[in-house]
């Protein structure tokens, strides 16, 4: 630490010289005095700045809370979505289960890249490279991209077999529901990174706030709303629902990327 460091040094320092170590996180500082020709440390303290830690503490809450928020609230709109799709009966329910797992298979490799997004819009808005931050959205909007596309041709391709793999005795009417969910899954796989990456973006960039609100409209105010209204007026059945998560995600990554147009992300 400093007073190592200081330690080290003090050999060469020249006659007459005094310096103040000061280390502005936990207030703590001391000053070398060689005036004399001789080493020694005078005005040794140490004092707990509770300004930095109330100061960093209300920061991390004010950038968490939202993402607990819309978590939890994400969270309780999928359980809601769930009830729907139990009143089709247990067999649309085993295909929803096996057809999630099958698609979050397929979607790990995009999903990763979403993942460390933050990381690069965080350190370079912190490094002052605003352009650089836009370029790691756009690098990763287009490797995404054609991942995506890639798992839809590949996910179409092998769907049976792969249902199979999980459910070798799979009946006709389960490999269907599962079909079907998988296949509009696939489907809105390209808008769904496109919505990720979007959040990614607002999340590194520290205005988690949007994130919040734009999974709350992915949700809330696209896709549950659509689910109850082909509910209640059309005979969609659950065809309904897969229909109202490609819209929901269409909405929500078009009003995302009009944000991100306009927003001042990029600002502290």
């Amino acid at each position: 630490g400093y007073l190592e460091s200081a330690v080290s040094e003090i050999k060469d320092l020249p006659k007459g010289f005094k310096e103040v170590y000061r280390d502005e996180i936990s207030d703590f500082y001391f000053t070398l005095d060689y005036s004399d020709g001789y080493d020694y440390i005078s005005n040794f303290e140490i004092t707990s700045n509770s300004g930095y830690f109330k100061k960093d503490s209300f920061e991390i809450l004010k950038l968490s809370l939202p993402c607990a928020i819309g978590q939890f609230l994400e969270s309780l709109g999928f359980v809601l979505m769930n009830k729907y799709i139990v009143y089709y009966g247990a067999v649309a329910m085993s295909g929803y289960g096996i057809g999630e797992k099958l698609t979050n298979l397929y979607n790990i490799p995009v999903i990763a890249f979403s993942n460390v997004l933050p990381a690069f819009i965080g350190q370079n808005l912190g490094a002052e490279k605003k352009e650089r931050a836009r370029q790691s959205y756009r690098y990763t909007m287009w490797i995404t991209t054609i991942l995506s596309f890639a798992l839809l041709f590949i996910g179409i391709a092998w769907m049976k077999p792969s249902i199979l793999l999980f459910v070798p005795d799979a009946s006709s009417s389960l490999l269907s529901i599962t079909s079907t969910f998988v296949f509009f899954t696939l489907l809105t796989g390209p808008f769904c990174t496109w919505y990720f990456n979007l959040c990614a973006v607002f999340n590194g960039s520290g205005h988690t706030f949007i994130s919040f609100l734009l999974s709350i409209l992915r949700l809330w105010g696209t896709r549950i709303p659509l689910i109850l209204l082909f509910f209640q007026y059309t005979d969609l059945g659950i065809m309904g629902i897969w229909i109202s998560m490609l819209l929901s995600n269409i909405i929500t990554g078009c009003i995302a990327q009009i944000l991100y147009w306009i927003y001042p992300w990029t600002k502290k």
